[in-house]
Formats: C-alpha cells, sequence, structure tokens
C-alpha cells in the first residue's frame, strides 16, 4: 500500500496484499507557502528554516502551482539572467550553516517545479538545488551548453537530460540516483511533466564508482534554491522565474508515486507535503481513491 500523509490525502489500497516495502523518508519539503517569507519553515524531516535573500521574495498568494489561494512559489524573477556567473546574480533560499539530510545516502530522490520568467530556457548553469563543496556534494541545475535540458551533480560525475525546455509555464521534475548499481548502470533517471502533462521518464544515465556502495559525499556546504554562493559572497548561477514544492527523499520513490504527488500539487487533489512514503516493491492490484479534507 502506498501512502502520502496530506493536507489532503491520497490513498493507494491493494486488493491483494503485497510483499517487500521499502520506507522512502521526506527529508525535504519548502512549500514556500509562509506569507511572512522569511524563514520559511520545511514541511518534513529535519531540514533547516529557509532564509529568503532578496531579491528573491516569497511570490503572491496565488502564485504557486495549483493557482489557489494560499499557495504561493518562490520568486525569483528579478535575477539579472538565467544563469552565468558573469554580470548575472540573482535571490535564493538559503539556510547559511552546513546541511547534512543528503549527506553519505546511497539513494536520494529530488523533485519540484519550476517556471521561467522569460522566453529563455533553463541553462547556464542556472541552479534549482545546491549542496555543494567543490567537488563534494549535490545540485540540479541547468546545462550551460544545452538549454532546456538538466543536469545532476552527484560530486565528481554528473548527467544531463533534455527534455526541460518549456518557458514561461510550470515544469515538474523528478531526478533519482541510485549508488548501489553496479556498472555500466544507468543509475540515474529523469523525469519531466506538466501542469496538464503526466511525469514521464525523459533521460538516463550512469555515476558511479561501480562498487556497489557509492553514497554521496559528506560535505560542509549550504542548501541553496534558486542560485549559489560564489566565492563567499555572490549569488551566481541564478534561476530567473518561480520555484515551487521542493522535496527530497532518501529512497527510490517510484514514478507511480511522483505522479501522484504532481496531481496534488496541481489541485487535482490539493497541495501535498507528505512527511513519509511507503513504498511496494509488488503489487498485484490497486485501487485510487482521492479522499478530500481542509
Amino acid at each position: 500500500m502506498i501512502c502520502l500523509w496530506t493536507t489532503r490525502l491520497f490513498f493507494l489500497t491493494a486488493a491483494t496484499a503485497c510483499c517487500t516495502a521499502a520506507s522512502a523518508n521526506h527529508i525535504l519539503g519548502y512549500s514556500f507557502d509562509d506569507a511572512t517569507g522569511t524563514p520559511n519553515g520545511s514541511l518534513a524531516g529535519t531540514a533547516p528554516a529557509l532564509g529568503i535573500v532578496s531579491p528573491a521574495v516569497i511570490g503572491a498568494d496565488g502564485s504557486g502551482v495549483s493557482g489557489m489561494l494560499g499557495d504561493r512559489a518562490l520568486d525569483n524573477a528579478a535575477a539579472a539572467a538565467m544563469g552565468g556567473t558573469t554580470n548575472s546574480s540573482g535571490g535564493r533560499g538559503t539556510h547559511a550553516a552546513d546541511f547534512d539530510g543528503i549527506d553519505g545516502l546511497l539513494k536520494f530522490t529530488i523533485a519540484g517545479w519550476f517556471k521561467t520568467d522569460t522566453s529563455a530556457a533553463i541553462g547556464g548553469n542556472a541552479v534549482l538545488y545546491s549542496n555543494r563543496s567543490g567537488v563534494a556534494g549535490v545540485s540540479v541545475h541547468g546545462d550551460p551548453n544545452n538549454p532546456g535540458s538538466l543536469v545532476l551533480a552527484v560530486d565528481n560525475g554528473s548527467n544531463a537530460s533534455t527534455g526541460f525546455g518549456a518557458t514561461q509555464e510550470w515544469v515538474n521534475f523528478a531526478v533519482t540516483y541510485d549508488g548501489t548499481i553496479l556498472q555500466p548502470g544507468p543509475n540515474v533517471f529523469f523525469y519531466a511533466g506538466g501542469i496538464n502533462t503526466p511525469l514521464a521518464l525523459v533521460g538516463s544515465g550512469t555515476n558511479t564508482n561501480g562498487s556497489g556502495s557509492d553514497p554521496a559525499s559528506n560535505e560542509t556546504a549550504a542548501l541553496s534554491l534558486g542560485a549559489r554562493v560564489l566565492f563567499g559572497a555572490v549569488d551566481a548561477d541564478p534561476f530567473d522565474g518561480l520555484l515551487d514544492n521542493f522535496r527530497i527523499w532518501d529512497e527510490i520513490v517510484p514514478l507511480a508515486t511522483l505522479e501522484g504527488v504532481r496531481l496534488g500539487d496541481t489541485g487535482a487533489a490539493g497541495v501535498p507535503e507528505p512527511a513519509s512514503v511507503t513504498l511496494a516493491a509488488a503489487m498485484l492490484g490497486g485501487l485510487l481513491l482521492v479522499r478530500s479534507r481542509r
């Protein structure tokens, strides 16, 4: 049985009981719905409250993915450009101290939404998520060589995928990493969707040392969404647009579950903030019931 505990509830119940299950803990979740702006608290796990660095702001009521009242986004549309470390700056959501929620994880899933402010596709190393120090740590950012592509960097390796080129509309992204996979892999998978487009696999790659135990390294870096800190001061590689509903789990979350989260984010069943997900390894049958409550 797969359950997402949210402000409104999804229930997927098996017609027949299933076997092995793994638990995916929701270790980070930022909805940016705190109208006070800063700090913007995580709705899951032990992730720190997120400070909002100017010119980024918490967007207007209804600026979030669902468009509903009470749903807000991180608005970084005042960024000077889409990515780039030269003559390019923008705000971010950040926690200045070392964020260790993803350190040492063998498996993880990162998901969220972005909407470009202009007709320029994501690119130029524009940061969606960054928790890196040198070559240690993890980031998700635009591909500097191929606009419309996303990059997942884990330590000194990286993979890129096309499929994220939509502009001025909400794009749902998800990427999974499995450090237990042996070479030749693949062990990295990219998924893309939208408000009216189901989440689907758009790319994969291999980033593993081949040992069957290749976790993300421990690092001493701040958590940043929307830009990264360069040389200790400059907010570089900004994403120019809106960001919403960032989540990280400490497991590989299946596509079917991520699709349920996408539907919830769009308002099909409210705006979900799951604290944990129970992942079934095998299911013989199921019935999807959506029940709303306020």
